[in-house]
């Protein structure tokens, strides 16, 4: 069976999952400069070796309860495809907690009922030391719509 390796984070006090293949690197907050007129879930742009990073709040996106923004929190620089494009943008975690591998047999299916999330960008659950990680699938977790918004608020090449 394949194994998946994934970088662990916290947002408020649930576990959540990015594959590693997503994941540039975890950086400190800086300074975030705030965009007027973007969605609620953009929290603005910083700079990332010399380029524009959008960064987003990951608590508001899964409307979770917010806080300020700490030296404890850290931003992960993700990048994926979308629609044949290169995506680069920044999510703001509370904490990174571990890089994990799972096996494809541990991950779980989300229950059909009981979520708080949307299932379109979960790939599923997997129990870690007697807590859940709920395991994203990092292209999926913005529309289109939003994939356009953050492009167009982001990084300049």
């Amino acid at each position: 069976m394949q194994n998946i390796t994934y970088l662990i984070v916290s947002l408020a006090d649930e576990l959540f999952g990015i594959r590693v293949e997503h994941v540039i690197e975890a950086i400190e907050p800086s300074e975030i400069t705030a965009v007027p007129n973007t969605a609620p879930y953009i929290k603005g742009i910083t700079n990332f070796r010399g380029d524009i990073l959008t960064v987003i709040d990951m608590r508001t996106k899964f409307n979770m309860p917010l806080t300020p923004l700490t030296s404890d929190n850290v931003i992960v620089v993700l990048e994926f495809q979308y629609d044949k494009k290169r995506i680069t943008l920044g999510a703001i975690a509370d904490a990174v907690n571990d890089v994990a591998e799972f096996n494809f047999a541990e991950i779980a299916d989300l229950p059909a009922i009981g979520t708080k999330y949307n299932t379109e960008f979960i790939e599923g659950l997997v129990r870690r030391n007697n807590e859940f990680v709920v395991l994203l699938n990092t292209p999926k977790i913005f529309s289109v719509d939003e994939i356009t918004i953050i492009t167009e608020s982001g990084i300049k090449k």
